[in-house]
């Protein structure tokens, strides 16, 4: 015959043992783990946040006749993505179904020889051999000799090449030379991004070759 106090008792100590269990999965919810059920009973996993890629997101405003520039000037807008255009990128693009931006952009870029990369929150685009030629000197940004760290933000919607240049010359207090016959128009979207990119990009994207020395860098056709 059970006793109605060791009824109580067990029913007591049940309900206190839900409860701890309530608030220590609350806990775990709260540190980022997660409980997980196995044969042997509940164990700790580790709960990593998933990181979702920036041109997965979709991009779900049609277009028709559209220029190439307002349209990724729309995507870089509405994503905050710095975006550096190469100064022949221009003209209008037929139809644009939906999608993510990955496929809006292969879209309207790669059928007129166009292509992109998306490196540090940014969008470098020109033709196809200059933006390889971008990125296979990217990989040896280290090895140049002249002053990094220092970031740039600012919008520069139409802009001479020769003019930027100026800009990042006296923003940086470098020694940049430019050849006569350098020229073009360029698009920018800069939030924080290096000097050093910038100049990078502004050199190869269109299509320019850079000589760096001790004393000077100088930009040449």
């Amino acid at each position: 015959m059970i006793r109605r106090g060791n009824v109580r008792m067990r029913l007591l100590m049940l309900l206190v043992l839900v409860a701890g269990i309530a608030v220590f999965s609350h806990l775990c919810r709260d540190a980022g783990v997660s409980m997980t059920e196995t044969a042997a009973g509940a164990t700790l996993s580790d709960a990593a946040p998933a990181v979702i890629d920036p041109m997965a997101r979709p991009w779900n405003r049609p277009a028709s006749n559209i220029d190439r520039r307002d349209l990724i000037g729309e995507i870089c807008d509405a994503n905050d993505f710095s975006i550096i255009l190469a100064s022949n990128i221009r003209g209008p693009v037929g139809d644009i179904a939906t999608g993510t931006i990955e496929q809006v952009l292969d879209q309207a870029l790669k059928p007129a020889g166009f292509d992109w990369r998306f490196w540090g929150n940014c969008l470098y685009i020109g033709a196809k051999n200059h933006v390889n030629t971008l990125f296979d000197e990217m990989e040896h940004i280290d090895k140049l000799k002249f002053q990094r760290g220092r970031k740039v933000s600012g919008i520069f919607r139409s802009i001479k090449v020769t003019s930027l240049i100026r800009v990042l010359r006296k923003y940086t207090n470098s020694n940049i030379v430019v050849g006569d016959t350098v020229n073009g128009l360029m698009c920018l979207r800069l939030v924080n991004v290096p000097w050093e990119r910038v100049l990078l990009a502004v050199v190869y994207l269109n299509g320019l070759k850079l000589v760096v020395s001790d004393f000077s860098i100088m930009i040449v056709p």
